[in-house]
């Protein structure tokens, strides 16, 4: 299986005008949405590899541009816009645990281990939280 994040919709891209200036930033265009972010579909994914099928779908509202980390125990870790952090159950997408982090979750999850107790990591806005993982 492999996780990926969606953003469905549609989006207006354009050229600048504008001179290139060594040291300054240059984007030479750029992009906006013609709609309110209502009306996109945004979600996590989980697709079989093997026959390219959905297996299942969370979605995440407003929208997820987080990294995914999968841990061998068969949790999804990511994030959203909004500022939440999240647990998915990775064979059903299930919600196993969410927390607001109350800034832009951008970043991809990481997980360690430290004396067998494992941890996951993530940056959300210029703070780095740490948590660490129970077995069941």
């Amino acid at each position: 299986m492999f996780y990926v994040t969606s953003f469905d919709g549609e989006q207006e891209f354009f050229k600048r005008d504008e001179d290139y200036e060594e040291g300054e930033r240059f984007t030479g265009g750029g992009g906006r949405y013609n709609q309110p972010m209502d009306a996109f579909h945004s979600s996590i994914r989980a697709i079989n590899p093997a026959t390219a099928e959905i297996e299942w779908e969370f979605p995440i509202m407003p929208r997820s541009s987080a990294g995914i980390t999968t841990t061998a125990g068969g949790i999804v870790f990511t994030g959203s816009a909004d500022g939440y952090f999240f647990a998915l159950d990775a064979a059903s997408g299930e919600e196993l645990w969410h927390i607001s982090l109350g800034a832009r979750v951008h970043a991809a999850p990481m997980t360690f281990a430290i004396d067998g107790q494992q941890f996951v990591t993530i940056a959300s806005g210029n703070v780095v939280y740490t948590f660490g993982l129970k077995d069941n």
